[in-house]
Parts: C-alpha cells; structure tokens; sequence
C-alpha cells in the first residue's frame, strides 16, 4: 500500500462508491484500532421501498478491518479479504452506524500465528445500528494475512 492507511481514511469520504451512498467515516483512530462508518438515507442509497439498499449497508463495513491491520501490522504482511456475509435483520430509514475494532489481543494473536510463516485467517463480527441502538445488520468477515519474508517472491495466498 503507498498511501498511508491514514490518509487513506481522511479522504474516504470522497472515493465515489462512499460519496454517493451517503457513506462517511464519522470516527477512527488507527493506533487505537477502530473506525467507525457513518450512512445516512438518500436518494442515492435508497431501495425500491425506500429503507436502506442492502448494498450500500455492506459498503459501509467493507474495508476497514484491512485498514486497521494494514496500519497496526505495517507493509510486512500480505492483508486481504477472503470471505464476508451480511445478514439483515432490520429495514431502516435512520441514519447507521457502524463500528470495527481490534483489540491488542487480537492483533498480538494474528502476530504470533503470522510469524510462523503461517496465513492466517481471523474473523471478525460487526452490527450496524440505527440511531435507537437496534442492530439492523450483522457483518462477519473473514481475512487473510501472512507475514512477508524475504524468500517471499510472490503474493500468491
């Protein structure tokens, strides 16, 4: 990654895909761990019946486990999605938020396990809420990590 995953955050807000569904990063700390994603009912993230497109919703949550571990890990480690689901439990026209973390615990366990050479798979969970605190999503998303070592001459998982 060239561009710091910070800098990366503070113009999030304007990649199109996050600018025209109404998507925002309303909080992050990258040293601390967590981001927290903002969306916001528009025309250009509504569905047919005018609640929240399910697309939109799972936008919001996409990247930032990446981000994190891209920032807390650093460029010696190869981070990718693998697999992610979104389940939906609520129709909505409030304004969500979400919110993605990962603790010291967390983070020193993927270290261990990559130092070995091994990939890594963690998994993480996120709930997108409304403005009354009900979950209207639950995001699981599974990622794919490996320590980059000189003998290293592709990124091939």
């Amino acid at each position: 990654m060239k561009i710091s995953p910070v800098t990366i955050m503070k113009y999030f807000k304007y990649w199109p895909p996050f600018f025209f569904s109404g998507i925002s990063v309303k909080e992050f700390d990258l040293d601390k761990g967590y981001v927290v994603s903002q969306m916001k009912l528009s025309k250009w993230n509504s569905n047919a019946f005018g609640t929240m497109y399910g697309g939109s919703l799972y936008s919001m949550c996409d990247p930032f486990y990446v981000f994190i571990l891209a920032h807390k890990l650093g460029r010696n480690y190869y981070i990718w999605d693998v697999e992610s689901n979104i389940k939906f439990l609520k129709a909505t026209r409030e304004t969500v938020t979400a919110r993605f973390e990962i603790n010291d615990l967390e983070l020193s366990k993927i270290k261990n396990k990559a130092a070995t050479g091994e990939k890594v798979l963690p998994g993480f969970d996120t709930k997108i809420i409304d403005l009354d605190g009900d979950t209207i999503a639950e995001v699981k998303k599974t990622l794919y990590v490996k320590a980059k070592f000189k003998s290293d001459q592709s990124s091939s998982r």
